[in-house]
């Protein structure tokens, strides 16, 4: 009895969480609110609240190679200006980034046991696709990975040809970006940095060095971090079903990241960028808010 009580109780948080972090609506308007009381919160939370920056405009697509950016659903409410630098970046770098406000991509949900409307958040996603763009991306590595894996949630249905097509046109952000095209940023923007590969982009993607060529092409120095495999502790909703072991993994995930005195610490997905933040004592951001600020800054030495 008690193991049936224990099942109904996690079968109801699931679906607590995935109605509730999967709506944009509702959490966009609590992240407008913080970042206005921002600077009332406890230490903790102001953390994970991302100030408030200059209105930024999305590029107009004026280039001939066009990709599709899918926004997702968390990303959008909770830091909205990581998409719109990395349409920046694309666009320094001769590619225009068509933004596609696609919802969820279906891994919410399917994490948390509604796998059938995981699908069809997923089926809806397959039908953004379009021959007109070069291929499909997001800055979030954690939706990349659940996009590839569409083969293997639309197996043995009708939509598996169509999913096979799909996977193959989508690649994470850095994909888009050579580390060949930039050059150092001037040396007052060079930063200590301890590089977070999330699970999704070492063991989904398997493509952690790309980004980590990214970094030292503009300068940085990337200093050696313990544990680089080890989970930070967010891993979806894991976080969210199991504070403490979030919250421990977290901490043990930050000692190993800041061993050797970083500046900041960057990360490719915002699900571990917001769980890393909660106890951050420097700043912690998405890594292309770095390649950003060496194509935009007025003294830099990269160029477009």
């Amino acid at each position: 009895h008690a193991h049936t009580s224990r099942g109904a109780l996690a079968r109801a948080l699931d679906t607590l969480l995935e109605t509730s972090v999967g709506a944009r609506g509702p959490i966009q308007a609590l992240a407008r609110t913080a970042q206005r009381v921002r600077p009332l919160l406890p230490r903790g939370l102001k953390r994970r609240v991302r100030p408030r920056e200059r209105a930024l405009v999305w590029p107009t697509a004026r280039h001939a190679t066009r990709v599709g950016l899918l926004l997702g659903c968390v990303q959008p409410a909770l830091a909205p200006d990581i998409d719109l630098k990395a349409a920046i970046v694309l666009d320094h770098l001769g590619i225009s980034a068509v933004a596609l406000a696609s919802g969820c991509c279906g891994a919410l949900p399917y994490h948390l046991h509604a796998s059938a409307k995981g699908r069809a958040q997923a089926r809806a996603t397959l039908a953004r696709d379009d021959a007109a763009y070069a291929g499909l991306t997001t800055t979030a590595t954690g939706c990349t990975a659940f996009l590839r894996d569409y083969p293997h949630l639309f197996a043995d249905s009708e939509e598996a040809r169509a999913a096979e097509r799909f996977s193959a046109r989508v690649q994470d952000i850095g994909a888009w970006i050579d580390p060949l095209l930039l050059t150092p940023v001037a040396p007052r923007m060079r930063r200590r940095l301890a590089w977070h590969a999330p699970c999704s982009l070492q063991h989904g993607l398997r493509d952690a060095n790309r980004i980590a060529a990214v970094l030292e092409a503009l300068g940085h120095t990337l200093v050696p971090v313990d544990e680089p495999s080890l989970c930070c502790g967010s891993a979806g909703a894991y976080s969210l079903r199991y504070p403490r072991w979030g919250r421990r993994l977290g901490e043990r995930k930050w000692r190993a990241l800041t061993l050797s005195a970083p500046q900041e610490v960057v990360t490719a997905n915002i699900g571990c960028l917001q769980h890393l933040a909660a106890r951050a004592d420097r700043p912690v951001r998405h890594w292309i808010e770095l390649v950003y600020e060496a194509l935009t800054n007025p003294g830099r030495d990269a160029r477009d």
